[in-house]
């Protein structure tokens, strides 16, 4: 084995891997650098690392699989050396010829958490959101993958600031209504539900459900990122475990068709909900007169909601105390100008403080972001985020409300 001119090596205390091709993990993330260290994160397991500049100079070396004389120039020096056996006893570098097995991961790390609030740690005590994002939208035919990023992304314009005498959050002023929303209420972002596209539905959805259960405290209110809404399912089931249920969808077209197999669809959804243990209720609220279907018990247009009015649509439901809020922002009017075939941000707002009202909303699925399906392209799609997050926003608040004694 060739050696750099004036080092001299004892081939007994070689390290293991000499000569054996070394590379890096290939779920790494660069979180950070400024220069002086590095917080590399490991996308599969979450695992945050902060290392050396030095040290995220050899592990960048090792991109491709390499001996570490292919690698460095410097092979020779012993610090060198210990700084491979560094990277590998923390699980950055691995045998390329020799790959770890790997654990499918419960979540994954995002680049961006929801408003900057801070990563969840533990199941809070308390009162507070946990958010998750599930990359998932198998079951249907739209691009909802992204949204949990763009929408997490877009939310960045709201600062999730403590208060310096309380400790307490700080909320946000909200211009439509005057007040200020979501003060003293914690948040904090589980990141991302792991989701391999090609897997069977049925070990996403267990997954995803393992991931709530693990980051829900008995009082914690779940604001799920999809994906699109076949996710409610999921939702639903975890929830119901721990009151009896309503789920209100607000959904452009029918979550009422007769589905065929296992696979939970966009289109089906609400009837597999129906069907759970522990389900009261299963309405949706704001399909389009173009939908192509036949209205459902338990669906209603649009236009039906309008002319009964918005608050007394929501009131003459039968539900239960406790209610799952599910919006598909395909549900809104997004047209420009306005066509009145979808609901108006305003008119959501409404709808969604009459729940708020008189219900416990125990859940907030956002869902149905296709970005890439929308008229007007990239601007469409990153305002659309806007609204998906502002929604999010609000639903948050009404839910609070019913622990702050709010209306």
């Amino acid at each position: 084995m060739e050696r750099a001119p004036g080092h001299v090596v004892n081939v007994r205390d070689a390290p293991p891997w000499r000569g054996r091709r070394l590379v890096a993990l290939p779920d790494l993330l660069l979180e950070a650098h400024d220069g002086g260290y590095a917080i590399v994160v490991n996308a599969a397991s979450g695992a945050r690392l902060k290392v050396s500049s030095g040290l995220y100079r050899i592990l960048s070396s090792f991109r491709l699989p390499r001996t570490l004389e292919e690698a460095v120039e410097e092979a020779g020096d012993p610090r060198i050396a210990a700084g491979v056996d560094a990277l590998l006893g923390r699980g950055l570098l691995m045998d390329a010829d020799r790959p770890m097995p790997m654990a499918q991961p419960l979540r994954r790390a995002v680049p961006y958490r929801f408003c900057n609030a801070p990563r969840w740690a533990a199941p809070a005590a308390g009162d507070g959101f946990v958010v998750l994002g599930v990359p998932y939208d198998l079951g249907g035919p739209g691009h909802c993958r992204d949204a949990p990023m763009l929408i997490r992304q877009r939310s960045l314009d709201y600062a999730y600031l403590l208060d310096l005498d309380t400790h307490r959050p700080r909320g946000w002023f909200d211009a439509a209504s005057g007040e200020r929303i979501l003060k003293g209420v914690p948040i904090a972002d589980a990141e991302d539900v792991h989701v391999v596209y090609g897997e069977k539905q049925a070990d996403t959805f267990a997954r995803m459900e393992t991931a709530m259960r693990h980051a829900l405290g008995e009082r914690s209110v779940p604001l799920v990122l999809g994906g699109d809404r076949s996710l409610c399912f999921v939702m639903a089931r975890r929830l119901a475990m721990r009151q009896p249920l309503t789920v209100l969808q607000f959904a452009p077209d029918t979550t009422m068709a007769h589905g065929e197999g296992e696979v939970v669809t966009v289109r089906d959804v609400g009837r597999r909900m129906a069907a759970l243990e522990g389900i009261v209720s299963c309405l949706t609220l704001g399909l389009r007169a173009d939908a192509g279907a036949a209205v459902e018990a338990g669906e209603i247009t649009v236009a039906a909601a309008r002319a009964r009015g918005l608050a007394e649509t929501v009131h003459g439901a039968m539900m239960a105390k406790d209610v799952l809020l599910a919006v598909d922002v395909g549900v809104l009017d997004t047209s420009m100008p306005p066509e009145g075939n979808g609901f108006s941000l305003s008119e959501m707002r409404d709808l969604i403080d009459a729940v708020g009202r008189r219900h416990r909303i125990a859940g907030i699925g956002i869902f149905g972001l296709d970005a890439g399906g929308m008229t007007g392209g990239a601007v469409a799609g990153e305002l659309l985020g806007i609204v998906a997050c502002h929604l999010a926003l609000y639903a948050m608040h009404g839910a609070s409300c019913a622990w702050q004694g709010g209306p």
